[in-house]
């Protein structure tokens, strides 16, 4: 792919932020605390990645698939509660799992894994 064909292919967010870049090359008006660098180092970051590396990219495990399987009945019981404390609770729940009902989410996780 040819860089204009890339360039083509931004959003506008992202050709916006690549135009900054460039003129920041230039003049150097981008400090390192500046959320726009860290956009910035992200995209480019993601660019030098090939395809291979960026199509399904999202961790899963165990845990997670139960984490998700379980957080929107749990939340809809708890509603008040901090995200942070039903993250705390649903990893007391995997803990209290036998590890037999625990391979049943591995295995969905690998399932997903190899499937994409």
């Amino acid at each position: 792919m040819k860089p204009l064909d890339a360039y083509s292919k931004l959003s506008e967010r992202k050709r916006r932020l690549v135009n900054k870049l460039i003129s920041s090359l230039h003049d150097d008006t981008i400090s390192d605390e500046s959320d726009d660098l860290h956009a910035i180092k992200r995209i480019i970051n993601r660019a030098r990645r090939g395809p291979d590396q960026t199509v399904g990219g999202r961790y899963n495990n165990g845990y997670l698939e139960f984490y998700r399987q379980q957080y929107a009945d749990f939340r809809e019981d708890h509603k008040d509660m901090k995200v942070t404390n039903i993250a705390r609770e649903m990893g007391k729940k995997w803990k209290a799992l036998t590890s037999e009902q625990q391979q049943v989410y591995k295995e969905k996780a690998k399932r997903k894994k190899n499937s994409k």
